[in-house]
């Protein structure tokens, strides 16, 4: 008797841009939360899904070429993975979410709305990716992060902790973006990011932007306007004065690498 956990029905086909012809999946025994007789997604041939373990391909989903489904992972929506890349652990990847070449997404990482991985990218943890954002190159996005909106991450760059990048934000070469960070708007991360706290909002300094609150400004705004947005939220003069100092020295910082 097959051990298998599905067959592929060769007559409910589907054929992918590059002319691939992909079977829809058919589960012959009960497993997670699929029952046997449950239709699934699609499929090139059964290496791109387990025959073990739990995982599923549901819905519209589509996996091909090399890539591979296994573990506890699940893809469904209309979610593709293909190329080499490989879905894992408890991972989920849905809606219309692209995971492809030789991208890993692992653990419990989710990767949902029209956003995209690829290349060597590795999203793992509790991380998220999601909207249109992108995640590429040797990226890796980790812990509790999160990724979304038109962000990019790319090249080497690592986003970890509690971090947010969104909005337009780029963050690429060998950025480090941690801790409870916030990268957004049209700010561009290459090296380590700076986090700092004042009695009311946490400070992220970027090479480009800095980001107290929901504030988000270059340095030079940051410079003039300090104490008009200070006042703004209602900070001392005392408070705005440690403010300015702590970006004095950030600012500092900054200027002593980009010297070095």
């Amino acid at each position: 008797m097959s051990s298998n956990k599905y067959e592929l029905i060769k007559s409910d086909t589907v054929v992918t841009i590059n002319g691939i012809t992909l079977y829809r999946i058919k589960a012959l025994k009960d497993f997670s939360n699929v029952k046997a007789g449950d239709l699934g997604g699609y499929v090139e041939s059964e290496n791109n899904l387990s025959q073990y373990g739990m995982a599923w391909i549901y819905d519209k989903a589509w996996v091909y070429d090399k890539a591979r489904v296994f573990g506890k992972a699940w893809v469904y929506d209309e979610a593709q993975v293909f190329g080499e890349a490989r879905v894992s652990g408890k991972a989920r990847v849905y809606d219309k979410a692209q995971v492809y070449g030789g991208a890993l997404v692992y653990d419990e990482a989710r990767v949902y709305g029209e956003a995209q991985v690829f290349d060597e990218a590795r999203v793992y943890g509790e991380a998220q990716v999601f909207d249109e954002a992108r995640v590429f190159g040797e990226a890796q996005v980790f812990d509790e992060a999160q990724v979304y909106d038109w962000a990019r991450v790319y090249d080497g760059a690592r986003v970890f902790g509690e971090a947010r990048v969104f909005s337009k934000a780029r963050i690429s070469g060998e950025a480090l973006v941690s801790g409870e960070a916030r990268v957004f708007g049209e700010a561009k991360a290459t090296s380590k990011v700076y986090t700092a706290h004042t009695h009311k909002h946490n400070i992220t300094y970027t090479d480009t932007h800095i980001v107290i609150g929901c504030e988000n400004h270059p340095i030079e705004y940051w410079k003039e306007n300090i104490t008009a947005i200070g006042e703004k939220y209602i900070y001392s003069k005392l408070q705005i004065k440690a403010v300015r100092q702590i970006l004095n020295g950030i600012y500092n910082l900054k200027k002593g690498e980009n010297n070095e």
